[in-house]
Order: structure tokens, then sequence, then C-alpha cells
């Protein structure tokens, strides 16, 4: 699971816009399209926060990488399913992305966010996107 808090409280003055995240993550889901059908992926969405206040190609760039992941290291053996809940909480908004894939172990987890790190070998990839997603959200003043 990745888990991510952002108040509307920026260090940054990136240009901000009021999004949906039903409409954003509908977008990436049509971007993923082909890789969803291929792994028969559900998804389903807990929006509690329906809005948020970010720039959109970050937000976009932040639930594209985290859903791609979940869909390339899913499990082999289990259908792969993604939950994306989003809520507030004191004066943050959470944004997480579970799934039922292959998981980390207490190491990996710890060199999670780090550059050009790749925990698993299953499926193609630079090891950079979940290190951009961090550096996204710490230079927007929220916490991942």
């Amino acid at each position: 699971m990745a888990a991510f808090g952002y108040s509307s409280k920026s260090r940054r003055n990136q240009t901000a816009e009021r999004l949906s995240f039903k409409a954003v993550i509908e977008e990436v889901k049509e971007d993923l399209r082909t890789a969803i059908k291929t792994a028969q992926t559900q998804i389903y969405e807990e929006l509690q926060a329906t809005d948020i206040l970010f720039p959109k190609s970050n937000l976009r760039s932040i639930l594209y990488n985290l859903l791609s992941n979940a869909i390339k290291y899913r499990d082999p053996n289990l259908p792969a399913e993604v939950t994306i809940p989003s809520y507030p909480e004191t004066e943050m908004i959470i944004l997480e992305v579970e799934d039922n894939g292959l998981g980390l172990n207490q190491e990996q987890q710890a060199q999670l966010f780090t550059m050009f790190k790749r925990l698993h070998t299953q499926g193609e990839g630079t090891g950079i996107g979940l290190y951009t997603i961090k550096r996204i959200i710490e230079n927007r003043g929220g916490a991942g």
C-alpha cells in the first residue's frame, strides 16, 4: 500500500487547481486500459475526499505510477485488485493505493523511495517512479 498526505497549505507556488479524484482516476484508467484489461484488474474507489487542490499533471503522475505498479507487480496467482481510498484527516487529504500484489518485506519497505532501486524483478522499470512520487508530494508540502 502507498499512502500520501497532502495539505493545501503548500510551500510551492506551482499552479494548483481544484481536481476531482474520480475524474483524474478515470483519465489514468483510460491511459492504462490495455494493462488493466490484460491483467483483469478490478479497481475499487472509496473516495471520502472527492476533490483536491493540486497541480493536475502531478496528481496524474502519482496515480499513474501507483496504478501501473499495482498492475505490473501483481501476484500472478490472483486476480489483480486495487483499492483507492481517499479521506480527510486533520488539515490533510490522505490518498492511498492498496493492492493484493507481491508485497514488500521490511528491508524492501525501507528502500521503497530510493532512486533507481527496483524491488522486484517482475516487469520492466527504471526504479524512479516511487522516488518521483515522493518528490512531488514533498515539494507540495505533503508527506509520503
